[in-house]
């Protein structure tokens, strides 16, 4: 598994490691997941479903330096889907918790920028640029990598999830990691 990933699976490990130490998960019992007792029948909206995100961002970053960990059809996807809704469940995010997307913002230069690097397509780039806007807005500052573990994300949860799982790690688990560093003027 390349680097990147390890880093992200990394910072959401140790988010989730801090819930079950800080008695949100029982730690002697494995995780219990209630089935939806109706059949599955729409795909989460999440880019890994979207057969636009495979056309136009197949050449993407987030894909092309995680070793191609994914790719369109491939069986791997859903059980990346759904430990990602455990993770929405494990860290105790309220699936109906307010999500509302600023609209008419500027795009900042550095959102602008990190999305480019990320993402080839148009729609994943505003996507990405919206989330971070928000959460820049939120959390009252920024740093770089907030951007990657958003992406990561967006991979396999729609976006007002992976809202709601950032909220919930920067707010309860690892506070205020995405700070910006200190820096001298």
């Amino acid at each position: 598994m390349a680097l990147p990933v390890m880093l992200v699976g990394g910072t959401i490990a140790m988010a989730l490691g801090a819930a079950r130490h800080f008695g949100t998960a029982n730690e002697t019992e494995p995780l219990q997941v209630e089935e939806e007792k109706q059949e599955k029948t729409v795909k989460p909206k999440n880019l890994l479903y979207d057969e636009a995100f495979w056309r136009l961002d197949k050449d993407a970053v987030i894909i092309q330096k995680n070793c191609k960990m994914f790719s369109p059809g491939d069986k791997e996807i859903e059980k990346a889907v759904d430990r990602a809704q455990k993770w929405l469940v494990l860290a105790g995010v309220d699936p109906e918790e307010e999500v509302i997307f600023i609209e008419g913002a500027e795009d900042e230069r550095i959102f602008v920028k990190d999305a480019e690097r990320t993402f080839v397509s148009e729609k994943s780039r505003k996507t990405l640029i919206k989330i971070l806007t928000l959460l820049k807005s939120e959390f009252g500052d920024y740093q770089q990598s907030l951007s990657f573990v958003a992406s990561f994300l967006m991979l396999t949860l729609d976006e007002k999830d992976v809202v709601r799982l950032l909220r919930k790690i920067n707010y309860e688990y690892i506070r205020n990691h995405w700070k910006g560093a200190a820096t001298r003027a």
